[in-house]
């Protein structure tokens, strides 16, 4: 925190704001979105008192129409995928949705920064970066990419060398603020956002499937875990929560935790699985229930939403059929 505070004070970054525990926002409820939005920002707020909050990252860069008009009460600009304007394929960087301004993240970009399955050198990047045209047939210009930190130097521990090669190039850097206000940046008007992902393919657009590592309308065990989700919420929803160490806000943190995105995806078995981590997530919806003021018929349904849900996980695992995938 300390080295991320030196950098707001040279003017060298800027903060993005995210729902706190990482829910995939078009599929979570309007109000919860906004309280996590709140409570992440509340936290920059707190550890980082002169940074600029420069726009909204969305968990896993996934939205629809509705949920940009969610983000819109907290900010007017966003980060978004290439294939939620351009699912074409084509690529301007800065475009303008009904007042929001968006940032789209170069796809092609992108995907070799986080997807590359061997050492990522700065030299074969270079090669890709100074080959992009833009649809005139130009040299590209403005290229924006999205990325996790955790690809820098977590998951892979070349990546902090790769970055400083880059950095040290002809490539310019600009912080979103010097891209927003700056004079020279050419929005483009859309009329309309196609729901996606950072992940989603043109196949899922297709087939009307845009969440299909977290929502694969064909993933029963991924139906099972958001049927206890929103059996979780159905039962919080009447009870505000209060922000404290009651009983009550333990339910609400416990059922926020179960509702990261992070649990569907390893539930998709594509390309990850991990059933001790999913049942972490589970496990935390059911105590959501187990920890409110409700009758207890209520949380005996959910404890057996929760422990079918828990028995297909594991007869799934052992059946062989997670092999199969990457077969």
């Amino acid at each position: 925190f300390d080295k991320v505070n030196k950098l707001i004070d040279r003017q060298q970054v800027d903060l993005v704001v995210s729902p706190m525990y990482h829910p995939l926002v078009p599929i979570t409820p309007k109000d919860v979105l906004l309280r996590l939005i709140k409570l992440q920002q509340r936290e920059l707020n707190r550890l980082f008192p002169k940074a600029t909050i420069a726009g909204f990252f969305p968990s896993e860069l996934a939205v629809d129409e509705d949920s940009l008009e969610t983000i819109s009460v907290y900010s007017s600009q966003c980060l978004i995928d290439q294939t939620s304007v351009f699912p074409d394929g084509n690529y301007y960087p800065t475009v303008n949705f009904k007042g929001a301004k968006l940032f789209v993240s170069h796809r092609g970009i992108t995907e070799v920064i986080r997807s590359s399955p061997d050492q990522l050198l700065a030299n074969n990047f270079f090669n890709y970066f100074w080959n992009l045209k833009d649809l005139q047939g130009e040299s590209a210009g403005l290229c924006i990419s999205v990325n996790d930190a955790e690809i820098f130097g977590h998951h892979y521990r070349e990546r902090i060398h790769f970055l400083q090669e880059i950095y040290k190039s002809e490539i310019q850097f600009k912080t979103l603020s010097n891209v927003s206000f700056d004079p020279t940046t050419l929005w483009t008007n859309i009329p309309q956002i196609t729901p996606s992902s950072w992940q989603t393919s043109r196949k899922d657009i297709s087939n009307n499937n845009p969440y299909s590592h977290w929502t694969d309308q064909n993933n029963f065990l991924q139906r099972k875990y958001l049927g206890l989700a929103d059996y979780a919420y159905l039962q919080l929803k009447g009870f505000s929560d209060p922000d404290d160490q009651s009983n009550l806000g333990y339910a609400w943190r416990h059922y926020y935790q179960g509702i990261s995105s992070c649990h569907l995806y390893w539930l998709s078995n594509w390309p990850w699985w991990h059933p001790d981590l999913v049942q972490a997530g589970a496990t935390n919806l059911v105590k959501a229930v187990r920890t409110l003021p409700v009758d207890k018929k209520e949380e005996s349904s959910a404890e057996t939403l929760y422990h079918n849900l828990v028995h297909e996980i594991w007869q799934y695992h052992w059946s062989g059929k997670v092999e199969e995938n990457y077969v």
